[in-house]
């Protein structure tokens, strides 16, 4: 159990530079990272921000968000692999939901899908997020690399504002705008079985 006293959650500073890119190249695959360059430029001009999570000087785990006419996305949410299962996630995740619960929040989950070698991880996150808070919309968002799951800390979504503030990340970090498709989940599906 973490004691809170213990914890600071500070803005991301540049001499925390080589820790944040070890536990980012360690938690993310390849396809799901954005160069470090793109992450500080977006920092830089105010398009994002970046908090760690510091006991006694040391990052337990950051997250990093866009924010975007009261709407805010996860874009990355992540704990040092030697501090998982500690409650360090969860304790900066429901801070950050604390610092903007007057925005609707979104973040992506990649698709849970037995085809998936990485499944067991994949559902792991998922419940993780609906543990604190977040709900499954029906959504899918498809880019060039990968299809997610479209999670929000609202239950009532409408998906116009997702497509908006996927256009402005896409502006952001200079790629295609996601494909959004609804997903319907089926009475056996691994997804609909998590969430029962």
């Amino acid at each position: 159990m973490i004691k809170e006293k213990d914890l600071i959650v500070n803005k991301f500073e540049f001499k925390y530079l080589k820790s944040v890119m070890e536990i980012y190249y360690s938690c993310f695959e390849k396809y799901n990272r954005f160069s470090i360059f793109k992450l500080l430029f977006n920092i830089f001009n105010k398009n994002a921000e970046m908090y760690l999570l510091l006991k006694e000087n040391k990052i337990k785990s950051f997250i990093y968000t866009i924010n975007y006419q009261g709407m805010s996305f996860i874009l990355y949410l992540a704990v040092d692999k030697k501090e998982q299962s500690k409650g360090y996630g969860s304790y900066l995740l429901n801070w950050y939901l604390n610092k903007v619960s007057n925005k609707l929040v979104f973040a992506n989950i990649d698709e849970i899908n037995i085809k998936f070698k990485d499944n067991s991880e994949r559902k792991k996150r998922l419940e993780f997020y609906i543990r604190n808070g977040f709900h499954l919309t029906k959504y899918l968002s498809t880019n060039a690399s990968n299809r997610c799951h479209i999670i929000s800390n609202s239950d009532v979504v409408d998906i116009n504002k997702y497509v908006e503030l996927d256009k402005t990340i896409s502006k952001f970090f200079f790629t295609n705008t996601d494909k959004i498709e609804e997903f319907i989940v089926s009475e056996n599906d691994e997804v609909n079985l998590l969430l029962k």
